[in-house]
């Protein structure tokens, strides 16, 4: 297993950043290596099934127990379709954004989290007036689920009054992730691989507070170099 340095992660800012957004101990990139042939048609469940019984990996990623045989997996795969950060100019036409600043609401607690402004309870209410506001597949596109993560944050989260730092480090981190290239047929910008949400695998305990809802465990596999890229997030109750 070898750290994943994810560039956009290395700054002072997004040090900071994450820091305030009580990510800084609970946010985990990584990446592992695998061998031999890979055939984009039949592997992805074989390698996924592979990973999850790798002792090494599991316990690299602070994961606990075996998985009972045979391996049963709860996964979503996530869409890597958004290539511009205009997916989000629809928060400004939905009044949860005005030039760039995030508007407020009356305080709402959710899963044990105080939420005092529009983007956070659009993000964690499921029966919120704004959750239509993106579709359940769009939902389910990585920068989406990415986005999400940094403006939900920790426990302790001090939440940002602007959009535009979970903007630069949600788009920093898509791009680190990801391996993009053009297809040699078509000349169209094409992203290699698979990414997966990693939800659940009976006998293993995936995150140490198990059931938290802002959990969060994705396994971007990259064929062309052979790598199952990791970001983890262990959701911590501070109270």
């Amino acid at each position: 297993m070898l750290l994943l340095q994810l560039n956009c992660l290395n700054t002072s800012d997004a040090k900071q950043q994450l820091l305030q957004w009580s990510l800084d101990q609970t946010l985990h990139t990584s990446k592992f290596r695998f061998t031999g042939a890979f055939d984009a048609s039949t592997d992805y469940d074989r390698l996924l099934k592979d990973f999850v019984r790798n002792e090494k990996c599991m316990a690299a990623l602070g994961c606990t127990g075996t998985p009972a045989p045979p391996v049963n997996m709860t996964l979503t795969e996530l869409s890597t379709t958004v290539q511009t950060m205009s997916f989000f100019d629809r928060l400004d036409s939905a009044d949860i954004t005005h030039g760039g600043h995030i508007r407020g609401c009356f305080d709402g607690t959710f899963y044990g989290l105080t939420v005092g402004d529009k983007l956070r309870e659009m993000l964690i209410n499921e029966d919120s007036e704004n959750a239509s506001v993106y579709s359940e597949t769009e939902k389910k596109e990585l920068i989406y689920v990415l986005f999400r993560l940094l403006a939900v944050g920790g426990g302790m989260c001090q939440p940002d009054v602007s959009i535009e730092r979970y903007l630069e480090l949600t788009k920093g981190l898509y791009r680190d992730l990801l391996t993009v290239y053009k297809a040699p047929s078509t000349g169209e910008v094409t992203v290699s691989g698979r990414v997966y949400l990693l939800e659940a695998v009976k006998g293993v305990t995936l995150h140490p507070e198990e059931g938290k809802p802002f959990n969060l465990l994705v396994l971007v596999v990259e064929p062309l170099r052979k790598e199952v890229r990791v970001l983890k997030c262990d959701y911590k109750t501070f109270w």
